[in-house]
C-alpha cells in the first residue's frame, strides 16, 4: 500500500545510498495555475490574498491510503516502503535496509488523516479561489490501488465523514451560491485509451477530442 494525495511530482531533497530506484506507488492531487475568468465574479467579501503567490503555484501533497475493507478482510500484511514525517512534510522512500531517499512536499498525510483534513488542506483553497472568479484544477494520480478514487470520488453514502474531494467541493460550491443569481454547469467525462465518455450521458459515443 502506498502514497496518496498532492499536487504534482515531488522533488528529492536528500539522498542516502544508491541512486534512485524502487517502485513506490503514489497518488497526488493537483491545484493548477489559475487566471481570472472572462466574466466578473459576483460580489463577495474581500479575501486575504497575503499568500496569493503561494496559492497560484502548483502544489504537491502525498497521502498514505488507509487500509480498506478488502485489505482488512484478507488480513493483508504490508511491509511499508515509506516513512512519513507529516510535521516536516517529508517522505522517506526506503530502498533497502541501508539506503533511502528523502522528499519534501507541500503536505504529507498519514494513514490516519481524515477526508475532511485532506479536503481542507488540498482542495478548499482552490474552491474558494474559483468562487472568486479564478480557474482551478485538482488532480489525483497514481498506480491502481493507491487511493485516487477513495480521496477524490468517495461518495460517503454509508458514512458522510468518508466523502471525498469531489462531493465536498460540490457541497462547498452550492452552499456558497445565490440560487437567484448564480448558475452552475457540470460536465463529468472519462478519458480512457484516447476515447472520451460522457458519464452523465452514456448514450453518447465517439465524442471527438478537440485541440486548441
Amino acid at each position: 500500500m502506498a502514497t496518496g494525495a498532492g499536487w504534482a511530482p515531488g522533488r528529492p531533497v536528500e539522498r542516502h545510498g544508491a541512486p534512485r530506484g524502487g517502485n513506490a506507488r503514489s497518488k497526488s492531487v493537483v491545484p493548477g495555475p489559475r487566471r481570472p475568468s472572462p466574466s466578473p465574479a459576483r460580489s463577495r467579501p474581500a479575501a486575504d490574498h497575503s499568500g496569493s503567490a503561494d496559492l497560484c503555484r502548483v502544489r504537491v501533497a502525498v497521502r498514505l491510503r488507509p487500509k480498506n475493507s478488502e485489505d482488512l478482510a484478507h488480513g493483508a500484511d504490508f511491509d511499508s516502503c515509506v516513512e512519513l514525517q507529516p510535521e516536516s512534510k517529508r517522505l522517506k522512500l526506503k530502498k533497502n535496509n541501508w539506503s533511502c531517499e528523502s522528499y519534501k512536499f507541500d503536505e504529507v498525510f498519514s494513514e490516519s488523516a481524515s477526508q475532511k483534513r485532506v479536503y481542507e488542506a488540498v482542495a478548499k483553497p482552490v474552491v474558494e479561489s474559483v468562487l472568486e472568479g479564478y480557474n482551478g484544477t485538482v488532480m489525483a494520480y497514481g498506480q491502481t490501488g493507491t487511493g485516487k478514487t477513495y480521496t477524490v470520488g468517495r461518495l460517503g453514502k454509508d458514512d458522510p465523514s468518508e466523502r471525498g474531494i469531489m462531493v465536498r467541493a460540490l457541497e462547498h460550491i452550492l452552499s456558497s451560491l445565490s440560487f437567484e443569481t448564480d448558475c452552475v454547469a457540470i460536465s463529468y467525462l472519462q478519458l480512457y485509451l484516447e476515447s472520451v465518455h460522457d458519464l452523465l450521458a452514456p448514450e453518447k459515443t465517439n465524442i471527438p477530442i478537440v485541440e486548441d
